[in-house]
């Protein structure tokens, strides 16, 4: 019994693979409606080509014009079921309906007798295209080839000049059976037109789907690639919450701090400061917050804690991002512990400096200055000038040695301001009196435009030094014969604003941004401009800032104007 059903499985298999090599579409043929119109004209055409090879071998000697388009039409109709097995299986379909219509009516006409039966059998093979063009064509061409054949086929007997009673019912059963087949051409076109929309929807949805696939693969790729940017930074990188709680690290915060990845998350950031600095945590995270609300940033200095409690130097710099509804600060933390030794290190070599270099420097610029002064009369011509040189070069270096000490003072913080209350038109006067004969040497003059006596507290000495810095870099800048305008005037808030301005060439714009840099200085062709240290403008921009106050530029091509801006109270 088992052999049997076995014998019966193994059949149905072969039967089928039969069938699909016969009539399954290609695998280009994809949607499943055109799979199944492909399957039905396939089969269709291998039914007509049987009919018409049987028709061409079997039909009487005596019918010799139908058997010869019988036979002739053999091989086209063997050629097209052949073509229909490809994807031009509709371009098949087409060109079998005039095959077989023009197949149909040649047998028809060359029929000797007609009859009941003759005609029956050509109305059978006229439903053959009309049923190929149902399933092939669209409705306007369908009505239009049905109305050809029902016309043709009326108009026989007048054509071919034998008696109408000839076609009995035929004509009758032709009409209908063209209404009936209009009837499922017109089903067929709404279904198929339904399932065209459908498949449609699909393809969209399809496309829609494999897009937001590619998206969404492409934003991984994108993410992927932005973690690995994110984690290669030397800088540790913190999502934290309003509330303080880390969100999200890279692996650079894991290596600074020795967690591991579930250890941090959901910790504190105050976890992440020393604890022997009471309050320290809180000020940290309350001062980033302020910071954010005031959109003032800056970099905050605090001593780090990792996980086996050592602690090391850190700066934060925080920045707000919306997240999750609300939002989130990215922390940017980074570890100062070689930045603390190459500042030490600095700090050492300067104070080689002072005591190395500064001691024997006075000591040549002052022997320098006594010869030059009381042995000048006994000295050549070309001594002197060796001797006035070294004379300036002394001094330019002493005070490029001076210059390096005091921005170093200022930048450790180690200048202790001494504040005093003094009239501001007053200690103008006095610097503008101390520059005067630098100013005849270059043939400038000082404008002090305001001569109102207004009161400040601030660091007499520091002060002085930045506007000698301002008049100094002025009037080596401006050109001769003109002046160099000092203003001054009170803030609403009690605070005081000084301007020193000349008419010199300006500063271009693109080193604007670096004026106020360490041993920096604008190239210029004019005779008139002098080289300094390159330290001045530094220097004095750590003083003001260091009162509490701010200093700015503004220039053009024909002015150049600096502003400084002190507080009503100085800076604690």
């Amino acid at each position: 019994m088992v052999w049997i059903v076995a014998i019966i499985q193994r059949s149905k298999d072969i039967i089928r693979s039969i069938l699909s090599l016969m009539f399954d579409p290609p695998a280009s043929v994809v949607q499943e409606e055109r799979r199944r119109q492909a399957r039905v004209i396939s089969a269709a055409l291998f039914v007509f080509s049987l009919s018409t090879i049987s028709g061409g071998l079997f039909t009487p000697d005596s019918l010799g014009m139908v058997r010869l388009s019988l036979q002739i039409a053999t091989v086209p109709q063997v050629l097209l079921y052949l073509l229909s097995r490809t994807s031009y299986y509709r371009l098949a379909a087409m060109m079998a309906i005039p095959l077989l219509s023009a197949t149909t009516y040649i047998s028809m006409i060359f029929m000797p007798v007609y009859n009941q039966a003759t005609i029956a059998a050509n109305i059978m093979w006229l439903m053959l295209p009309m049923g190929m063009a149902v399933i092939t064509l669209s409705l306007p061409y369908i009505l239009i080839f049905l109305a050809i054949n029902v016309a043709l086929f009326s108009s026989m007997p007048a054509l071919l000049g034998f008696d109408p009673q000839h076609l009995g019912n035929g004509l009758s059963f032709v009409i209908i059976s063209s209404l009936m087949l209009v009837i499922i051409a017109v089903i067929r076109n709404r279904d198929v037109s339904e399932l065209h929309n459908m498949t449609r929807e699909l393809h969209q949805q399809k496309e829609f789907l494999e897009l937001e696939i590619k998206e969404r693969r492409e934003a991984e790729v994108e993410l992927s690639n932005l973690q690995t940017l994110i984690n290669s930074v030397n800088e540790s990188i913190l999502l934290v919450s309003s509330n303080g709680v880390i969100e999200k690290v890279n692996d650079t915060a894991l290596n600074m701090f020795g967690y591991t990845r579930q250890q941090l998350v959901g910790h504190k950031l105050s976890d992440l400061v020393a604890p022997d600095l009471e309050g320290e945590a809180d000020a940290l995270f309350m001062g980033i917050l302020r910071e954010q609300k005031d959109k003032q940033y800056r970099w905050h200095e605090f001593l780090a804690r990792r996980l086996n409690k050592s602690t090391f130097s850190a700066e934060a710099y925080a920045s707000t991002i919306r997240s999750n509804g609300g939002h989130s600060l990215v922390v940017t933390v980074r570890d100062m512990t070689e930045h603390k030794r190459i500042e030490r290190l600095k700090d050492e070599f300067i104070s080689s400096v002072s005591h190395e270099l500064r001691t024997p420097l006075t000591s040549i610029h002052g022997a320098i200055g006594i010869v030059k002064g009381v042995c000048r009369e006994e000295l050549s011509e070309k001594v002197k000038g060796l001797i006035d040189i070294a004379h300036q070069n002394s001094s330019a270096l002493s005070a490029l040695v001076d210059d390096i000490l005091d921005l170093s003072s200022l930048e450790a913080g180690k200048v202790h301001m001494q504040y005093e209350n003094v009239d501001i038109h007053s200690l103008l006067m006095d610097i503008i009196r101390i520059n005067s004969p630098m100013a005849d040497k270059y043939g400038v003059s000082f404008e002090l435009i305001n001569e109102n006596r207004i009161m400040i507290q601030t660091d007499v000495k520091r002060l002085t030094q930045v506007i000698n810095n301002l008049l100094s870099n002025a009037v080596k800048h401006s050109p001769r014969g003109e002046s160099v305008t000092i203003d001054y005037e009170s803030e609403s808030d009690g605070g005081l604003h000084i301007r020193v301005a000349d008419l010199g060439a300006g500063i271009p714009e693109e080193f604007q941004s670096r004026i106020f840099d360490k041993f920096f200085q604008v190239h210029e062709t004019s005779k008139q401009a002098r080289s300094g240290t390159g330290l001045g403008l530094s220097i004095s921009k750590h003083i003001v800032e260091q009162m509490g106050g701010k200093i700015w530029l503004q220039s053009d091509p024909r002015n150049t104007c600096f502003h400084i801006e002190l507080p009503a109270q100085p800076a604690s």
